[in-house]
């Protein structure tokens, strides 16, 4: 059955009663906004028993396992807008409690990204904002062009959403995010009563704002202020706001409402709002100054995340910490808990740091680790990078990093030698391939400046030839990535941008400038502008606590340290392009300033929603990487692992 309007069309599946496909009339793609491997508009816990076919409205009728609650959802096209009403009624002769536990409603967007034709305009990004009674949902294709696809609670609130992953839906565990599951606040029924859950959707030529209240910061430092702002759709007539049960003063007309706040203790602050009988919030969050929290992070790494016994290999290396059981952490099984790779963040921060706030301590803990990198990880005199102890394997990614560190390192001492090091490992990183790829952290940019200070010519014009062949690679594939790990992510998209604007930079040739247009609109698909200071301007990534984190666990990680390749893509932008997006980067790299801790912990990941679920379809189906189970989210990861790279970006680009 096809429901229509002008703007778009619905196919249901006369069967089961649920959309099989949702499309934009005027796509000359035909996407899908919708994932075909699950059923749209599922709720958990309830069973269908009939679909009725209307004129122009599909009806299912549905019922739990036990028969105490019934369900019915009607889905219908009104006034150029697609609307899904579900009514569960409690049938039974006993209160019973509605809940995330028995009622979760389904929702799987095409966020799907295994390698596709024509992937960029046929998959979407889709951007939740759930709080009580505001919840939205805005997709947005990954080339970042219109149509946007709009779904909005009319009716009902919603405590948080989860994640249901399918394993047998792709090999690459890393391409999926799953669908999206709206849950519940909970409500007790009555016998013989029911509740009501009312969603409209429809197409939008640009983005909205996906909730009425905003401020104009997120993350701010003690003493700075928050200006807050209420755009009400009608007039107000009652209101209050609180902060830890402290009413907020909040000056009311019509059908607005603003306050300017100051608060005089760290940490998030949670603003809950009542409005004419609706609940929703916004969270903000009070820093430290970040050279208070870059001080604490490098004497927590000297202190407590350096392995030390003499004549074993990994002596002087910075290792994973568990906060859980206050004990260092390493695999070399799982290259991405070893001793190298990412944790060189730690090296090149702590490096940052004694640059600007000299420690004897922390020195000798720095030259001790330097003593472990040229023993086990680098080769100084050719450049080569190993991807671990007794690992001499090409990992491409490993190379930047540690010629970051280097250039850290001549930061700090003025060394000559670390700076032709920095060189040296770019320019082998360049020989093996490295411009056929985007790899974060190269700091080719920073480094060219150096060689040319220090006179250094020769190496200045190797590594200025190799870097300009790297965005002549770029150039070339447009928005083509090679990575080999993923099909698509914001990070890629990013780096590709960045170093086009670094290579206009240095070249001023405007043909570098082509596609940074399309790049950016790609960047832009991955995240939204949510009012929590974890998620405003900060892009989706759903891998990341898998391979990084104790909890082992995918699904939507806000913040985490890759984000911040958005603020510097943008940083960069405005150098090259004399544009504007201060706001943007402050409020990127400042909200993933949370994960870091007072005493100088910091977590690799927040996982945002309340739970990931991950089951298989197929029984016989096994992916190594994506273990069945369910993982309770909302909360911070237990491993100080690879985050460092966000702090040490926040440091250096906000200017401390």
């Amino acid at each position: 059955m096809l429901l229509w309007c002008k703007d778009f069309t619905v196919l249901i599946d006369e069967k089961s009663g649920s959309p099989l496909e949702i499309k934009a009339a005027d796509d000359l793609y035909g996407m899908n906004w919708l994932r075909s491997d699950y059923p749209w508009g599922s709720v958990m816990g309830f069973r269908t028993q009939s679909v009725k076919i209307g004129e122009n409205t599909v009806t299912v009728f549905a019922e739990n396992s036990d028969k105490s609650l019934t369900l019915t959802v009607k889905r219908h096209i009104e006034n150029g807008k697609y609307y899904e009403d579900y009514t569960i009624k409690n049938v039974s002769n006993c209160k019973i409690r509605i809940s995330e536990k028995n009622a979760g409603i389904v929702f799987p967007y095409n966020c799907l990204f295994d390698k596709k034709e024509n992937m960029l305009h046929t998959r979407c990004n889709s951007h939740i904002w759930c709080a009580d009674d505001i919840c939205n949902i805005q997709s947005v294709k990954l080339d970042g062009k219109a149509p946007f696809f709009i779904q909005r609670v009319v009716k009902g609130a919603f405590s948080g959403y989860g994640l249901l992953c399918d394993i047998a839906a792709t090999a690459n565990a890393s391409a999926d995010r799953g669908s999206i599951v709206l849950y519940p606040e909970e409500v007790l029924l009555e016998p013989q009563t029911e509740t009501e859950y009312v969603f409209e959707f429809y197409f939008n030529k640009k983005k909205e704002i996906l909730s009425p209240i905003s401020a104009d910061k997120y993350s701010a430092f003690l003493g700075e202020e928050f200006t807050v702002n209420v755009d009400w759709n009608k007039k107000i007539s009652s209101f209050s706001a609180t902060e830890n049960g402290k009413e907020l003063n909040f000056i009311i007309r019509d059908n607005k409402a603003y306050a300017k706040l100051k608060f005089n203790s760290f940490g998030e602050k949670k603003i809950l709002f009542l409005i004419d009988g609706k609940k929703t919030f916004i969270n903000l969050n009070v820093l430290r100054p970040i050279d208070e929290i870059l001080v604490k992070r490098a004497r927590f790494i000297t202190e407590k995340q350096q392995y030390l016994k003499s004549g074993d290999k990994m002596d002087g290396a910075y290792l994973i910490y568990d906060r859980e059981s206050d004990l260092l952490y390493c695999d070399s099984d799982f290259a991405d808990n070893n001793c190298a790779r990412e944790r060189l963040s730690m090296g090149t921060l702590v490096a940052f740091c004694l640059s600007r706030h000299y420690d004897e301590k922390a020195e000798k803990s720095l030259i001790k680790h330097r003593e472990f990198i040229e023993r086990e990880i680098l080769d100084v005199n050719t450049g080569f990078v190993n991807d671990g102890i007794d690992d001499n394997s090409i990992r491409l990614y490993n190379f930047p990093w540690v010629s970051t560190y280097y250039l850290e390192w001549y930061n700090l001492s003025k060394e000559k030698e670390c700076l032709l090091i920095a060189a040296r490992v770019l320019h082998k990183y360049y020989e093996l391939g490295g411009a056929g790829q985007e790899s974060p952290c190269i700091e080719a940019y920073e480094i060219l400046k150096e060689l040319k200070t220090e006179n250094l010519l020769q190496e200045y014009e190797q590594l200025k030839a190799e870097f300009i062949s790297h965005g002549d690679s770029i150039y070339n594939r447009r928005t083509q990535s090679t990575s080999h790990e993923v099909a698509c992510a914001n990070g890629m998209m990013n780096l590709m941008g960045t170093f086009l604007f670094q290579v206009y930079l240095i070249t001023k040739d405007p043909k570098y400038l082509t596609y940074t247009d399309d790049l950016l609109k790609i960047s832009e698909s991955f995240f939204e502008f949510q009012p929590d200071y974890r998620m405003y301007g900060i892009p989706l990534r759903y891998w990341d606590l898998y391979w990084f984190g104790k909890m082992r666990s995918y699904g939507d990680t806000f913040p985490q340290w890759l984000s911040t390749l958005t603020a510097q893509m943008y940083l960069y932008c405005d150098k090259a392009t004399k544009s504007d997006h201060t706001r943007i980067i402050r409020e990127n790299l400042l909200g993933n300033c949370c994960a870091y801790f007072e005493n100088g912990f910091a977590s690799c990941g927040y996982l945002y929603p309340k739970s990931v679920k991950v089951f298989s379809s197929k029984p016989n189906t096994v992916n190594n990487d994506r273990p069945l189970g369910e993982w309770e989210g909302e909360k911070f990861d237990d491993f100080a692992n690879d985050q460092d790279w966000s702090l040490y970006y926040a440091a250096k680009y906000l200017q401390i």
